[in-house]
């Protein structure tokens, strides 16, 4: 009886720790539930928000350099590991995009979309950079006597130089260099080239092998990019905080604060003006639930300042949005090289804003000679942290404007502003992927339309053929019926004459 007892009060204890467990596992639960609801691009602004508020935070506290390495080495690691796929990533992609399409002709056509898109969109970037100049008037709100912090100016380059630097990009003389000097036109124009001409061999045993060793070369290289990206709040809240702790003079923002907001101005522009529309008028859609699906990528721009180690994320989310891999394989690194929208807005706006400065004044003919210079500018520059503020001083010396102190402030304030061109230049690929791979899917259904009705007619046709045949063997039947039938009928009346005999 006490045994019996004893077994009562033990399952109830065992009753009572069950639901004391369950009811503490309720909340972890509940909890889990709710993180796995937050998707990484909320992270990652969640990240970006974060480390704004913990850089000025601790920007009281005077960081020493060391510090600040720290703080930002999470980011740099991350930067690191991006550049590194990066390169392996293109080559990949760039030699399975002709034989995925499988028609030369097909390559041909969406490469000269690609093309129309990021050169109409650039010089449109560069004309909108020059408007909002005109329109702020940033530079009569300076005063005269700005001065210039110590900072070393960069090396001018001309022109001729920067347009001939493209031709040595697109053709490097030593691949091996290419990858090591970070070269994405050359290791893109290379592997392409490779593409096309492994088009010949993709239906022998050897190229059947290759095709399928690229293509789980691909997958590989996905997922090890999903690996990277999944610290990507992590990095973005290093780097971020890093930038903002460092902060020194924010007097600069009062100087230049007419100069930020015609920069902002033009920036916002492309973005919500000028991508919306072509988006809309090309595909008929909503274009802001489709940026919100790149908002990770946008975010890892600011953070990282770079298209070039952005591209693994962009390439990422245009898969999550839909597009067509081939699509955004060939798209996205292409404009990453190529489109630098961003840079093109800023650079006439620096430029003007500058010799503004220094009573320098240009007609409205020598503004557009600027926009342009600036848009082929642009177009050559690097992908790169700071690869614009190099470009800058080769606009200036086009434009005429002595190259002073004056491009310190810029210098100095060059970490928010390459960061915001960056992200810009992302909305402009995230859309140029999306108003290609329409037009791909348009032309392909008038395709396949057409050759539907090809084939419907071609069936029609031979039905039509047939008939006469058709009509002719039924007179043919009907003949040797009547005659079958006259001579059953000559048959029958033989025998009926035999017989009365």
């Amino acid at each position: 009886m006490s045994e019996g007892k004893r077994d009562d009060f033990t399952d109830s204890d065992h009753d009572s720790d069950s639901d004391d467990s369950s009811e503490s596992s309720e909340p972890q639960n509940k909890c889990r539930r709710i993180l796995n609801k937050v998707s990484l691009a909320q992270w990652t602004v969640l990240g970006a928000v974060l480390a704004i508020g913990f850089g000025f935070a601790i920007q009281h506290l005077n960081p020493s350099e060391d510090a600040l390495k720290v703080l930002g080495f999470p980011g740099k690691l991350f930067i690191r590991a991006l550049k590194l796929i990066v390169l392996p990533f293109i080559a990949t992609c760039m030699m399975l995009i002709p034989v995925n399409l499988g028609d030369i002709s097909a390559a041909k056509k969406i490469g000269a979309k690609v093309l129309v898109y990021y050169l109409s969109t650039t010089f449109i970037a560069a004309l909108i950079g020059v408007a909002l100049f005109n329109i702020v008037q940033p530079h009569s709100a300076v005063p005269c006597d700005i001065g210039s912090p110590p900072v070393k100016i960069p090396k001018p380059v001309s022109v001729v130089d920067t347009i001939l630097n493209i031709g040595e990009g697109v053709i490097d003389d030593n691949l091996i260099g290419a990858f090591a000097r970070n070269n994405i036109l050359g290791v893109l124009s290379f592997y392409l080239a490779f593409g096309f001409i492994f088009m010949k061999y993709q239906n022998t045993r050897g190229g059947h092998y290759l095709h399928q060793t690229l293509e789980t070369v691909y997958q590989i290289l996905m997922d090890l990019l999903a690996l990277i990206v999944r610290f990507t709040p992590i990095a973005v809240f290093s780097l971020l905080a890093k930038e903002v702790a460092r902060l020194e003079e924010p007097c600069i923002f009062t100087l230049l604060g007419t100069y930020i907001v015609a920069y902002f101005g033009a920036l916002l522009t492309q973005v919500l003006v000028v991508y919306p529309l072509i988006y809309v008028v090309t595909t008929r859609k909503n274009p802001f639930p489709y940026y919100r699906k790149y908002l990770q990528a946008v975010v890892t721009a600011f953070a990282t300042a770079s298209s070039a180690a952005t591209l693994p994320v962009t390439l990422r989310c245009a898969r999550d949005s839909g597009i067509d891999k081939d699509t955004a394989n060939f798209v996205l690194p292409l404009g990453a090289t190529v489109n630098m929208d961003g840079s093109a807005i800023y650079y006439p706006i620096t430029v003007l804003f500058i010799s503004g400065i220094q009573k320098v004044n240009h007609d409205f003919g020598q503004q557009l000679l600027i926009a342009l210079v600036s848009a082929i500018v642009s177009i050559g520059g690097a992908p790169i942290p700071s690869g614009a503020l190099v470009f800058l001083v080769v606009v200036l010396e086009a434009a005429g404007v002595p190259v002073d102190g004056t491009l310190s402030y810029f210098i100095a304030m060059d970490w928010l502003f390459d960061r915001a061109l960056t992200a810009a230049n992302i909305f402009g690929d995230a859309v140029g992927a999306g108003v290609i791979d329409h037009l791909v899917k348009k032309d392909k259904k008038k395709y396949d339309d057409m050759k539907e009705t090809t084939k419907a007619e071609r069936a029609r046709k031979r039905r039509e053929s047939n008939i006469p045949s058709r009509r002719l063997s039924v007179s043919v039947m009907s003949k040797a019926q009547t005659a079958l039938e006259r001579f059953s009928r000559d048959a029958q009346a033989t025998e009926m004459s035999s017989q009365s005999v």
